[in-house]
């Protein structure tokens, strides 16, 4: 086989691998779908031409091939292609277009849910989980009513799949439901949306008979994760089944060790900007220094002054202290001389 892909790919042409893709031989037709998948978009548009093929295992491949090239190119043609007689083409094309995930296919999928065929109507249902549209909602909630257990999982699954709060009710009511794949998808459908009324009916399922079941109760509880449903999984370590407790304590450990987000540090406060000095503050301060200025000017000179009138004053000063030094000795002496007089006389 890996002989004949290489020897498709040798050339890269489009049309001989279609040609090829078209053989009855079942080998040539898988290793030209390989060498078609290899060329990518390019292989889009002589692919789409195929849809209209009479073989009907022809156009069943093909679906299925444009919806592993996931492009939205192939979007209009798949989607006419709902409309095949033949179911497994619809099944295809519905598979497909789950895979592009373009949401102009939500409104032809929701038709196709009504199929008559029940492997048609499950992919349409899964397919539009695929697209996560809101739209499909209303068409899931009444598939979630269907006596088919298949079609109930699906569309279990794909309500989960878009979050679609307004499910939470009809869910609820399939809590219990009879198949467990149906309950093990209404569990994690439950756990996807987040609803906290779900804790209570989730606790409950913790003691369901199937222990896929109790696993996805366990997630679910594990990813609302608020008070009430961390209480009621630490309530149920004391489960029988080892793989349930080793569960419980996995996700118990998570939300303890979860790091909360650290507070945000208050910014500091901004710093009061400096306010300039207005011109008339400014000026008045300029004038208050002048007047100093010229206040300080004659203290100085008259220092200087004064200085220099006692370098001036001083030899007159020692002048004066010696002339009238000179007349104190002076009269000292006519002093003397006069009583030495009047002593000789009165001697005589």
């Amino acid at each position: 086989m890996h002989d004949i892909i290489d020897t498709l790919l040798e050339g890269r042409d489009p049309q001989a691998l279609i040609k090829a893709f078209q053989s009855p031989e079942r080998s040539t037709r898988r290793a030209a779908a390989t060498a078609l998948r290899e060329l990518g978009e390019s292989a889009v548009e002589p692919l789409v031409a195929l849809l209209e093929n009479s073989d009907s295992a022809v156009r069943e491949d093909t679906a299925r091939l444009l919806g592993e090239l996931r492009s939205s190119r192939a979007c209009p043609a798949l989607i006419e292609a709902l409309a095949d007689q033949d179911q497994y083409v619809r099944e295809m094309a519905a598979r497909g277009l789950g895979q592009i995930g373009d949401r102009v296919a939500t409104n032809p999928l929701t038709q196709l849910v009504e199929d008559p065929s029940l492997n048609v109507a499950e992919t349409a249902a899964r397919a539009l989980g695929e697209l996560s549209d809101s739209e499909a909602t209303p068409c899931l909630l009444r598939a979630l009513g269907s006596p088919e257990a298949r079609l109930r999982e699906a569309a279990a699954r794909a309500v989960g799949r878009i979050g679609s709060a307004e499910a939470v009710d009809d869910l609820l009511g399939l809590s219990r439901d009879a198949d467990q794949h149906v309950r093990c998808n209404v569990a994690c459908a439950l756990g996807r949306i987040g609803d906290r009324r779900a804790v209570g009916e989730l606790a409950e399922m913790l003691s369901d008979q199937s222990r896929l079941v109790q696993l996805e109760a366990v997630r679910a509880l594990g990813a609302i994760a608020t008070p009430n449903a961390l209480k009621a999984l630490n309530a149920a370590l004391e489960n029988e089944d080892e793989v349930v407790v080793t569960e419980i304590r996995v996700i118990l450990d998570a939300a303890t060790d979860t790091p909360k987000p650290a507070a945000k540090a208050a910014k500091p406060a901004a710093a009061k900007p400096r306010r300039a000095p207005s011109k008339t503050k400014k000026t008045a301060g300029a004038t208050r220094t002048s007047k100093a200025k010229a206040a300080a000017a004659p203290s100085a000179k008259g220092a200087k002054s004064s200085k220099a009138a006692t370098k001036r004053a001083e030899p007159r000063a020692k002048a004066a202290a010696k002339t009238s030094a000179t007349k104190k000795t002076a009269a000292s002496k006519k002093k003397t001389g006069t009583k030495t007089k009047a002593a000789a006389k009165k001697t005589g």
